[in-house]
Order: structure tokens, then sequence, then C-alpha cells
């Protein structure tokens, strides 16, 4: 009899394994997809970067027009940066 009840309670503990998994995952499903969002919006800005830094060297803009384009990324990059990691979900390793 004992040893039916043991089995029973591994199940049970399987169970409940399984059901907070499923809740975390819940929870967490609108952060991760924040998390991305994010990390999408950064890649873009370090896109316009690298763009702009092509530009200057080209001689398509001039200095005066790449530092304040260029200010205006670094600081959008930085205020990114910020939410990206207060929006970092749990499991997920900061770069």
């Amino acid at each position: 009899m004992d040893r039916f009840k043991i089995d029973r309670a591994k199940d049970v503990i399987d169970l409940i394994k399984q059901q907070t998994v499923a809740v975390f995952n819940q929870l967490t499903a609108g952060k991760q997809d924040d998390y991305q969002h994010l990390q999408r919006q950064h890649r873009e800005i370090v896109t316009k970067i690298n763009r702009l830094e092509e530009r200057y060297v080209e001689e398509e803009i001039g200095g005066d027009l790449y530092h304040k384009y260029r200010q205006r990324y670094d600081d959008e990059r930085i205020r990114n940066r910020g939410k990206t990691d207060e929006a970092i979900p749990a499991g997920v390793e900061p770069r």
C-alpha cells in the first residue's frame, strides 16, 4: 500500500511541474515578444549608423549632418539598450 502512495505522489509532482512550466510560459510570452521587438529595433539602428558612416565616407553628406545624425542614432541606441536590458526574459543571457 505504501508503494501505491509513492507512485501517486510522483504523478502529482509531474503534473505540478508541467502546470508550472505552462503558467511560466504564458506569463513570459509577452516579455519575449517585447524583447525580440527591441532587438529588431537595435539592429535597425546599427544599420542606420553603418549607412550613415558609408554616406559620410563617400562624401554624400557633410560633417555637420554626419555628426547631427550620429548623435541622434547613438542616443536612440542607448535608450533602446536600456529598454532591452529591462525586458530580458528569464532564461535569456544579455549580450
